[in-house]
């Protein structure tokens, strides 16, 4: 392992092509824009070569970074502003996608990825139980669906292998393929370098996701290939490694590099954890998913 800065960043786990892009600014096939919005940030990493994705570890695509402040500090009208802001961004992903189908024509799996018997993996399932399921009202009450503004809209929180014995990739992709999705929408919780970026992020992409993979963890891939559809993936960070914290920390008060031996403790022996706020800020950003998603596919009250 390299003793450096870049090295430490890169060595512990996170799933934000923003980080690690910033841990090597210089990789060729890696495109980055920014652009402020009031008190958000709209930052976009694009990777448009096979030799970026490698360097980078993400696949071909547009990753976007939106970041706002604390959501517990947003209320009312600020919160509307980021609803929109998310709702804005996942629908200009989305737009190539969707192979030109108008709202109506369109079938839309969402599946919340994640375990809800742990508050810091539960945005997935918060945000399935927050969304009002529309497919079925197409045969069943015609008429009604034809007066709704809405997309056929399905909902699944498929739990996570321990929990079923089974892939979420393999679950969803048989949804989709019952339901006729032309799209699927996965949503998840992520894990982050920077404690900054906890419950204050917003990642969307166009290349799916890989469960657990920011913390060593990874289970099969959520992507076109596996599903059979284009996915867009919707992920917060939720949990940093104390490995980060113990380096930064470090860092802020001497510029003495810290021997490999260490490194390799902090890495091999380190864990994973969550702001004070955590359950409350989940459900908070929860709804604020779940807002995002309705106003693009759903029926909003």
């Amino acid at each position: 392992m390299q003793n450096d800065r870049k090295s430490m960043e890169k060595s512990f786990g996170t799933d934000l092509a923003l980080e690690r892009r910033r841990a090597d600014p210089t990789v060729e096939g890696v495109t980055y824009e920014r652009e402020e919005r009031g008190d958000f940030a709209v930052e976009t990493v694009s990777v448009t070569t096979e030799a970026g994705a490698e360097r980078l570890g993400k696949p071909c695509g547009q990753y976007v970074t939106l970041t706002h402040p604390p959501i517990l500090y947003l209320l009312g009208r600020d919160r509307e502003r980021l609803i929109s802001a998310v709702a804005e961004e996942l629908e200009r992903l989305a737009a190539p996608l969707c192979g030109g189908r108008g709202k109506k024509e369109l079938t839309v799996l969402v599946a919340g990825l994640g375990n809800r018997a742990l508050t810091s993996d539960a945005i997935g399932p918060l945000v399935a139980d927050r969304l009002r399921a529309t497919r079925h009202l197409r045969q069943a009450q015609r008429a009604l669906w034809e007066r709704l503004d809405t997309s056929s809209l399905c909902v699944c929180a498929p739990g996570v292998t321990a929990q079923t014995g089974m892939e979420a990739s393999g679950t969803v992709a048989d949804m989709a393929a019952r339901t006729g999705a032309h799209l699927v929408v996965v949503v998840d919780a992520l894990a982050a370098r920077s404690p900054e970026r906890l419950l204050r992020t917003v990642q969307l992409c166009d290349t799916g996701i890989s469960p657990g993979s920011g913390i060593g963890n990874s289970r099969e891939a959520l992507d076109r290939e596996t599903v059979g559809v284009p996915v867009l993936a919707i992920g917060v960070p939720t949990v940093v490694h104390t490995a980060t914290l113990v380096t930064d920390a470090i860092g802020a008060h001497s510029t003495a590099e810290l021997p490999d031996e260490v490194l390799d403790y902090l890495e091999r022996d380190g864990f994973f954890v969550s702001p004070g706020d955590v359950d409350q800020s989940v459900e908070a950003i929860a709804e604020i998913l779940a807002g995002a998603i309705t106003r693009l596919w759903g029926v909003e009250e």
